[in-house]
């Protein structure tokens, strides 16, 4: 084999393998991350919250929080939001949930469990 077909030859196995083969998934490059957030928190602190997704169109988030009275989201509906802890009277285990959807794939649930600390003694 010559040089330059032996560089055709990588050149294209190259390309093959950054584009033509299927992702681990399936083949259908779809692709959700975990929750990148907080492990604990003190109550009345506020904290960013993210999670990756790509590889459909129509992706939909939804972020919500167990028990419900553990805190807030400013946005329920983003990639990314900022959980702020209520008050609370002792210390708190909660998990936030991300639910992502998109198009052509059922949803992708994820969840993080968290610790709301009590700072003020109750």
């Amino acid at each position: 084999m010559s040089r330059s077909s032996f560089l055709y030859t990588f050149l294209f196995l190259s390309i093959l393998v950054l584009f033509c083969i299927p992702s681990c998934d399936g083949g259908t490059g779809w692709y959700v991350g975990m929750i990148d957030g907080p492990g604990e928190m003190d109550e009345g602190a506020s904290a960013h919250c993210r999670i990756k997704a790509y590889g459909d169109t129509g992706i939909t988030y939804f972020w919500s929080v167990n028990p419900s009275n553990a805190g807030w989201f400013t946005y329920q509906d983003t990639a990314v939001t900022t959980f702020t802890a209520n008050q609370v009277s002792s210390d708190l285990q909660a998990v936030i949930t991300v639910s992502v959807d998109s198009d052509n794939h059922s949803p992708v649930v994820d969840q993080l469990g968290l610790i709301i600390r009590d700072i003020d003694g109750g």
